[in-house]
């Protein structure tokens, strides 16, 4: 796990020598790495031997420790994006129309599972909705909902489910 904080401190180093890598990534031990640490460090003294004192702020020398950021970051710290423009890495930002495919696929794969499972199952469904097992004892073989709501727009009567739209209408009448 340390050779990994290591690829990201040593970035710029192992750009510019990167023939390095690979003997980083294959340095496990404290040994192994304090090893690879001293050779980086006496490929690296000729530059850092050759360079001037006076650095711009501008242009910081590669061997001197400094922040690594990734292509987008730079690009928008030097103007060219815009922060709306910027992805996370985690969850990215969608826009409505792939959300709704999106939906859309879950929907469909849904009712394909439900339509799968639909010949395992041990109930006989709603001829109207084809979703709710329909009652056992109801003389129009829906579901407690469609029943109900076909009951009363009909008038009808239901005895399996205990609706009685019919009944009441006629008793009201009289």
């Amino acid at each position: 796990p340390l050779f990994r904080s290591l690829f990201k401190i040593w970035f710029r180093v192992l750009e510019r020598h990167p023939g390095m890598r690979p003997m980083l990534a294959k340095a496990y031990t404290l040994d192994a790495i304090s090893a690879f640490c001293r050779e980086l460090k006496e490929m690296s003294l000729p530059d850092v031997s050759e360079s001037t004192s006076d650095v711009s702020h501008d242009s910081v020398p590669y061997y001197r420790c400094q922040p690594r950021f990734r292509p987008e970051t730079v690009r928008l710290l030097s103007g060219q994006m815009l922060p709306q423009e910027i992805r996370s890495p985690v969850k990215a930002v969608v826009d409505d129309e792939e959300r709704f495919r999106v939906r859309k696929d879950k929907r469909v794969l849904k009712q394909k599972k439900f339509e799968e499972r639909r010949g395992q199952n041990r109930y006989t469904f709603c001829t109207e909705c084809f979703c709710n097992p329909k009652g056992s004892k109801c003389e129009q073989n829906r579901c407690r909902a469609c029943c109900k709501k076909c009951s009363a727009v009909n008038e009808l009567d239901c005895k399996g489910h205990g609706f009685y739209f019919k009944a009441r209408r006629e008793k009201a009448s009289e």
